[in-house]
């Protein structure tokens, strides 16, 4: 979509976005075959092809695992000594610092807010486009980015307090450059991006993380501090389950592929400074249990289900566990992979009563185990990259607790 058809109101002052962005119906028709021709090329996996051919020289470092004896590669890098992580979540935290970092890119920003206003659009009561308020969702100075590792053997990442904007200009603008250059060379299948010279078109890829060594030196990058889980429930004589979603078309990161959750970003406004636990038990509260996110007028309920919730794990009846620490390569960020575990059956099912979707998933997968093989849904191109991680990872730690997932796991990492 060429720079002319971009409209923002008011205009971008001091890298603040400050009140509304409308699109007009040619601008939306733009937007919207972009986001068109993403979804099919997520679908056929070509974008998971191009960063694999793209990081070809690192390949050593790719996730690869065998399920039940058959190759499953992923677009992340990780390091034997990121695999079969022990402690809680909580053990990803080493240094924190409280120097704020804002560094922003007014074009970038302005993409997420024209997508997001796309994806979200809705109609107001006089049957107009309803405006995204961009400052309310983009500028929240409630997050922490990674700033590199304070005990690398030991998987400890040093934070810092920051915001959304950061994470917009750093990450997505080089997963926006991929797209725009696939979508330029009418790329939208695996087979077809040999014949687009990747090394020669990501300028700004080349420059910030063109291998596996580039990607950690962080002082090039933003990174959010995302946890991405896996829930598994005990049953009241019954088999244990686990749980898939497919994302909701509406979320900015992977819409429609299929993850896992909870999952979300550490949060600077708790009080409590950068805690994972914390952070996964809120998501798991607003994201699978049918409450209203912690902002929203009606948060009561959040609130008194997390205290709950809490209590649970303090009780130890739920266990949140870190399994393994990889990065995606699409925006690129980190993947801090992890297990909640309901172990108590009488508290598993009264956590299945609960169990209801919010607006970022289309469905939920309950899945019995052991499970008669890997669902499809999770081998193939649908799969988001930090879902699958943290799904294998979560498996193979219920199968070392002596609970048989019924599916045979073994990481192929090089030494």
């Amino acid at each position: 979509m060429s720079k002319d058809l971009l409209r923002v109101e008011p205009f971008l002052s001091g890298n603040v976005v400050d009140e509304q962005l409308s699109l007009s119906i040619g601008e939306q028709k733009g937007f919207r075959d972009y986001i068109d021709w993403l979804e099919h090329a997520r679908a056929t996996g070509t974008v998971s092809e191009a960063l694999k051919q793209y990081y070809a020289n690192d390949s050593e470092h790719l996730y690869r695992t065998a399920v039940d004896g058959d190759l499953i590669e992923l677009p992340l890098m990780t390091d034997p000594d990121w695999i079969d992580l022990d402690g809680s979540l909580n053990d990803f935290v080493g240094n924190m610092t409280h120097d704020e970092t804002r560094d922003h890119h007014d074009e970038t920003i302005e993409g997420i807010a024209e997508e997001m206003y796309v994806r979200r659009r809705g109609v107001d009561d006089r049957g107009e486009p309803a405006f995204f308020r961009t400052r309310d969702v983009l500028w929240n100075n409630r997050t922490y980015r990674m700033t590199g590792f304070s005990d690398p053997d030991d998987v400890a990442i040093q934070l810092e307090h920051s915001d959304f904007y950061s994470y917009v200009s750093s990450q997505e603008r080089l997963l926006r450059e991929l797209h725009h250059v696939l979508q330029q060379a009418d790329v939208d299948h695996p087979k077809e991006v040999r014949r687009c010279d990747l090394r020669t078109r990501l300028s700004l890829r080349n420059q910030q993380a063109d291998s596996f060594d580039a990607l950690t030196n962080w002082s090039n990058h933003f990174y959010n501090a995302d946890a991405v889980c896996l829930l598994a429930v005990n049953r009241l004589g019954k088999p244990p389950e686990v749980y898939l979603v497919d994302r909701s078309w509406d979320v900015l990161h992977e819409p429609g592929a299929t993850s896992v959750a909870p999952s979300g970003s550490l949060s600077g406004d708790s009080g409590l400074g950068p805690d994972f636990q914390q952070a996964v038990i809120r998501e798991l509260v607003e994201e699978l249990m049918g409450v209203s996110e912690a902002h929203h007028p009606d948060a009561s309920r959040s609130n008194e289900l997390e205290q709950r919730v809490w209590a649970h794990v303090v009780a130890g009846q739920i266990t949140v566990h870190r399994t393994a620490f990889g990065l995606s390569l699409d925006s690129p960020r980190p993947t801090f992979a992890g297990l909640v575990f309901v172990r108590d059956s009488d508290v598993g099912e009264w956590m299945r009563e609960q169990l209801q979707m919010n607006w970022e998933f289309k469905q939920l997968h309950r899945l019995e185990l052991p499970l008669d093989g890997v669902p499809e849904r999770m081998t193939g191109a649908q799969a988001s990259t930090p879902g699958a991680f943290s799904f294998y990872e979560g498996l193979r730690r219920l199968e070392q607790f002596g609970i048989d997932t019924g599916v045979e796991l073994e990481v192929l990492i090089e030494e």
